[in-house]
Order: structure tokens, then C-alpha cells, then sequence
């Protein structure tokens, strides 16, 4: 569940002894979005 953020928000964020999910990625990983926003193929292109 979240809520929507308006222009001038602030967000506070601070060190907590619980963890927290603040974000999935329901179609792909965090690695493969990275990979692809990166443009890692794995392949040394010469």
C-alpha cells in the first residue's frame, strides 16, 4: 500500500532497527532492470 506524493513533499528517511520493502518489481527483478537500464549484457563488445 502507499499514497501518492505531491510537488514540494518531503520524505524523511531515517535508520530503523526493522526492514522494510519500499519497492517490487512484480514483472522483473531488481538485477534484470538494472542490467537492462545499464545496457549489461554480460558480453565484452570490442
Amino acid at each position: 500500500e502507499g499514497f501518492a506524493l505531491e510537488p514540494n513533499d518531503e520524505v524523511m528517511v531515517k535508520k530503523s532497527d526493522h526492514k522494510a520493502q519500499l519497492i517490487t518489481f512484480k514483472e522483473k527483478s531488481f538485477y534484470a532492470i538494472l542490467r537492462e537500464k545499464l545496457r549489461w549484457s554480460g558480453q565484452i563488445n570490442k
